[in-house]
C-alpha cells in the first residue's frame, strides 16, 4: 500500500515535454496542498529536432487550461491533421497514402456512421475504394493543395459544429515546447531546480527517499522519472525488468536534423517517408523543417543514413543529434513511490507520434488512479495500472507493426521489415480483417483504463492501402444495414461518382461501386 494522502513533496526528475506536462499533471492533481518540484539539467539537451502530436494532446491542451493562440504563437506550432505514408507499398513518388485524424467529406461525417456493433460501415467502404486522394476525406484534398494555416483553420472551425474538441494535433519545436510549458508550470507554484540528479537514496522498502544532487539533497514523497534515456530511477536504481518488442519491430538508431522549409506552407500533415534503411519524419514548424531519419543498424550506418538523407533533400545536412533504442517498455512503470513517463518509461519509435501521446494517457490514468481512491493506493490498483500500461504499450506495437505489414520487397531492410515475426495479438486481428474491418471491441484489449489512442478507424486507414483489410471483408459491414441505411450509402456513393466525373476522373468498375453483401 502506498499513502500519498498527507504527502508534503512530489518530484519530476527530468525536464522536457514529458517532464513538464508531468509536473502540471501533479499540480491538477494535488493542487496547492503539496509542493510540486521538478530538477531538470541545462546542459543536458532535448533528443528530437521537432515533434507532432495526436489529437489527445489538443484534448490536453483544455486539460491543463492551455490557451491554444498562445500556444501556438510561444512554440512556433502547426497545425496537424493526420500522417502521409509516402513509398511504404512501392518506394514509387506516386505510392501515398493518408492516416487522418477526422473522416468529414464534403460536410459528411463518417464517424458518425457507427452501428450498435462497433462498424463503420461507410468509412469502411470508401477507405477500401481506392478513390483518388483528393476525393476523400476533406483532409485529403487540403494536403494535396498544399492548403495554409488559414485554410486549415476554417476546416476546423467546420469540425467545430460536430465535435466540442476538434480531432486535430499539432506540429512544434520540442525545445520551445518544453520552455513553454515549464513557464506555465512555473506560473502555476512549481518549483525549477536547475541540477543534475546523479543519484537516489533508498530506504529498506525500496521507497526512493531523497535525490542526491551535485551539492545537496532532496527530500520526497513521490518521483516521477522523467530522465529520458538516462532512466535514471527506474532502470538504473530499481532494475525495473525491460519487455523488448525489438524482434517485431527493427528500427533502433535515430539522425534528426533541420532543414529550411521546402513548401509555401507548412504541410497538414506529418510526412514519413520511406527509405532504403527505414524512414524519415518531416515536421513542419512556422518557420522550418525538423526532420529525422530513423534507421535499422543491420542494414546501415550513421554515415550511410547521412548520405541517403542528404541525396534525398539534395542538401547537405548536419545532424542536430544522434541517438540509439530498443523498442519497448518496462514490465512495470509504477513501482513503490517512482513511476516512470515518457521516454524513462519506454519507446518504440517516433512513428505516429505515439511516445508523447502515451505519455498523456498515463498521466490521467494515474491522475484517475490516485484521485479516486484519496491518495491510499494499495498494491493492487498499482498492478492493474502497470497491467493497463503495458496493454497500452502492446496496442502502440501491433498498430506500428502494421505499418511495416507491407507489399515493399525491393531492400534488405524492407524484406526483413514485412517479414518480422507479427505478435500473436497482430496475427489474431489481421485474420479477423480477412473477414471483416476493425471494430471498437478489437481494440478493447489495448485500452490503458479508458483511454485508446488509435480508434478503428485509424486501423482502417492503415490496413486498407497495405491490403491487411481487404475490398471484400468491408461487405460485411453492410450486412447488418437497415434498407434505409443502405439507400443512403448507396445516394453518397453515386455523389462521390458524379463530383469525379465532373472533375475529370473516371472510375473503374470496381471503384464505382459499393461491395456487395
Amino acid at each position: 500500500m502506498l499513502n500519498l494522502s498527507n504527502c508534503r513533496r512530489v518530484a519530476v526528475v527530468g525536464g522536457g515535454s514529458a517532464g513538464w506536462f508531468a509536473a502540471l499533471e501533479l499540480r491538477k492533481l494535488f493542487l496547492d496542498k503539496v509542493e510540486i518540484v521538478l530538477v531538470e539539467s541545462e546542459t543536458l539537451g532535448i533528443i528530437g529536432a521537432g515533434e507532432g502530436s495526436l489529437p489527445n494532446f489538443n484534448r490536453a491542451l483544455d486539460r491543463y487550461q492551455i490557451d491554444r493562440a498562445e500556444f501556438m504563437r510561444e512554440t512556433r506550432s502547426t497545425y496537424k491533421l493526420g500522417l502521409s505514408l509516402e513509398g511504404w507499398r512501392t518506394g514509387a513518388k506516386d505510392d501515398v497514402f493518408l492516416h487522418p485524424f477526422a473522416f468529414l467529406s464534403q460536410g459528411v461525417d463518417l464517424n458518425s456512421w457507427i452501428e450498435p456493433n462497433g462498424s463503420y460501415p461507410l468509412a469502411s467502404i470508401l477507405i477500401n475504394q481506392n478513390l483518388p486522394l483528393d476525393h476523400f476525406p476533406d483532409v485529403w484534398r487540403l494536403y494535396r493543395e498544399g492548403a495554409s494555416q488559414e485554410q486549415a483553420e476554417a476546416y476546423l472551425q467546420e469540425q467545430l459544429k460536430q465535435y466540442s474538441v476538434p480531432p486535430m494535433a499539432f506540429h512544434f519545436d520540442a525545445r520551445k515546447l518544453a520552455a513553454y510549458l515549464r513557464e506555465v508550470a512555473v506560473k502555476r507554484g512549481v518549483k525549477r531546480i536547475n541540477a543534475q540528479v546523479n543519484s537516489v537514496r533508498l530506504n529498506e522498502r525500496r521507497h526512493v527517499t531523497d535525490l542526491i544532487l551535485a551539492d545537496g539533497e532532496i527530500a520526497v514523497d513521490f518521483v516521477i522519472d522523467a530522465s529520458g534515456l538516462r532512466r535514471l530511477i527506474i532502470e538504473k536504481a530499481l532494475n525495473a525488468p525491460w519487455r523488448s518488442y525489438s524482434e517485431h519491430l527493427l528500427l533502433n538508431e535515430a539522425l534528426p536534423f533541420f532543414i529550411p522549409a521546402q513548401t509555401a506552407n507548412p504541410s497538414l500533415v506529418t510526412r514519413a517517408i520511406a527509405m532504403k534503411n527505414g524512414w524519415m519524419w518531416s515536421i513542419p514548424t512556422q518557420e522550418r523543417l525538423g526532420v529525422g531519419y530513423v534507421y535499422s543498424n543491420q542494414h546501415t550506418d550513421r554515415e550511410g543514413a547521412l548520405l541517403e538523407a542528404q541525396k534525398y533533400w539534395g542538401m547537405e545536412i548536419e545532424p542536430v543529434n544522434h541517438f540509439s533504442f530498443s523498442p519497448g517498455h518496462f514490465e512495470k512503470v509504477w513501482i513503490g513511490n517512482v513511476m516512470a513517463v515518457g521516454l524513462s518509461s519506454g519507446f518504440v519509435e517516433p512513428l505516429e507520434a505515439t511516445s508523447i501521446g502515451q505519455t498523456l494517457v498515463q498521466l490521467a490514468r494515474f491522475n484517475q488512479l490516485v484521485s479516486c481512491s484519496d491518495g491510499i493506493i494499495p498494491q493492487q490498483l498499482v498492478d492493474e495500472f502497470n497491467r493497463d500500461i503495458t496493454r497500452h504499450w502492446d496496442g502502440i506495437r501491433d498498430f506500428l507493426f502494421l505499418h511495416y505489414d507491407t507489399p515493399r520487397q525491393d531492400t534488405a531492410f524492407w524484406r526483413a521489415a514485412s517479414s518480422a515475426p507479427a505478435p500473436a495479438s497482430y496475427a489474431e486481428l489481421k485474420r479477423t480483417f480477412k473477414l471483416r474491418p476493425p471494430r471498437e471491441m478489437d481494440l478493447e484489449p489495448y485500452r490503458g483504463g479508458t483511454f485508446s489512442l488509435f480508434g478503428p478507424t485509424s486501423w482502417m486507414s492503415v490496413a486498407a492501402p497495405l491490403g491487411v483489410l481487404t475490398r471484400e471483408a468491408t461487405a460485411a459491414d453492410l450486412v447488418p444495414l437497415s434498407t434505409e441505411k443502405r439507400q443512403q450509402i448507396g445516394e453518397f456513393l453515386i455523389q462521390v461518382d458524379r463530383r469525379m466525373t465532373a472533375e475529370g476522373y473516371t472510375a473503374t468498375a470496381e471503384q464505382a461501386q459499393a461491395p456487395q453483401p
